[in-house]
């Protein structure tokens, strides 16, 4: 694995655990803070999510050690392309200027 792909995998993996830890504290909030929901189908849905995400995360590590350097950058990569169409809609949205996005 060369230093740039070393480099651009541990960004895309930051940024996947930055993704991971924001929503642990959704979860943590939504079924222990000021107005919990403690509902069993909102229980499952944010296990559901934090496990594929916990899955994505172990699974780079696993093919980056495994010198399996693409295999890991495209598993860290999925959910930047998942949240990338997103991103761009709201930044039209905000550049636009004649309408209220919030």
């Amino acid at each position: 694995m060369s230093a740039t792909t070393l480099v651009w995998f541990w960004v895309l993996w930051l940024l996947d655990l930055l993704a991971a830890l924001f929503g642990f504290r959704e979860f943590m909030t939504g079924a222990f803070g000021q107005y919990p929901i403690t509902s069993t189908k909102y229980v499952r849905l944010w296990v559901a999510l934090l496990i594929a995400i916990l899955l994505i995360l172990t699974g780079s590590i696993y093919f980056k050690n495994h010198a399996q350097a693409l295999v890991a950058m495209v598993i860290a990569a999925i959910p930047l392309m998942i949240a990338t169409p997103y991103a761009l809609f709201l930044l039209v949205l905000m550049s636009s200027g004649k309408n209220r996005w919030n």
